[in-house]
């Protein structure tokens, strides 16, 4: 989620009930208004401040990121590069869902001379007009699938800018033709585990095996000796392999004659 706050300070009340409305992984805010000091107090319920900038000398501007407390992300340092009044912006990278995203928050003030590259193909949506502003733009860029995620822009009355989304869905993203790996478990059975097994269970007395008149009781201890001797003489491990889950079996051939059966029918 992108909002644009206009002093941090004066809506953090309204951010937490946002906040937990929305419930966003991630969230950047353009123009906190914040100094260094007061930014590292802010505190947010469940989420946690990634990545930040603040202007060494001038107040206004600004950019953060926030996260949820539970997701773990790492700063990829970027904010050195920001040069104030002209372009500053953050970045984190991090894995969800076993996709390795990074989310890069930029701010440019009406001062800089940063030519945002808006067009149509790379542009999720474009907020312009307000009442403090001519041409106030408010982008989310990706590089994602175009069916690979939702945008929804939403008022969230906080400052004078709409609220924009973006929610992947990452089970479309999925190439359904890759590999997949797995573990299988499997026992190690070698010559040796195997003569520690027929040692093992030619020690164990089946003497009360023997003396039960019940069948079943029997049968099932005896079961039950053979197992835990399995188990402890052949050790479990587990195995990484890979399945395809394209159908290799549907070839030209078998496509051919469902068409042909298409056609009779």
């Amino acid at each position: 989620m992108q909002l644009n706050v206009q002093c941090l300070t004066n809506e953090i009340n309204n951010l937490d009930v946002l906040l937990a409305q929305v419930k966003p992984d991630i969230f950047s805010i353009a123009e906190p208004w914040c100094t260094f000091d007061n930014l590292r107090v802010m505190s947010l319920r469940n989420y946690v401040q990634a990545a930040s900038f603040c202007r060494p000398s001038r107040g206004h501007g600004y950019v953060v990121l926030y996260v949820r407390s539970n997701l773990q992300v790492d700063d990829v340092g970027i904010s050195d590069l920001s040069k104030e009044m002209e372009f500053e912006f953050v970045a984190v990278k991090f894995i969800l869902s076993g996709v390795e995203i990074i989310v890069v928050s930029a701010y440019r003030p009406p001062s800089g001379d940063f030519q945002v590259f808006s067009l149509v193909p790379t542009r999720v949506y474009t907020n312009v007009g307000g009442s403090t502003s001519s041409s106030k733009n408010d982008y989310i860029l990706t590089n994602a699938d175009i069916d690979s995620y939702e945008t929804k822009v939403f008022e969230a009355h906080i400052g004078d800018h709409k609220a924009l989304s973006l929610v992947y869905c990452f089970k479309n993203s999925i190439n359904k033709n890759s590999p997949v790996v797995k573990l299988m478990k499997t026992r190690n059975i070698t010559p040796r585990s195997l003569d520690r097994l027929v040692d093992a269970v030619s020690n164990v007395s089946f003497e009360h095996i023997y003396a039960s008149s019940d069948v079943d009781f029997s049968f099932q201890s005896f079961i039950d000796i053979v197992k835990a001797s399995i188990t402890y003489c052949c050790l479990a491990k587990f195995t990484r392999y890979t399945t395809n889950l394209a159908k290799n079996w549907i070839s030209g051939e078998v496509k051919q004659a469902s068409v042909e059966l298409k056609k009779l029918y």
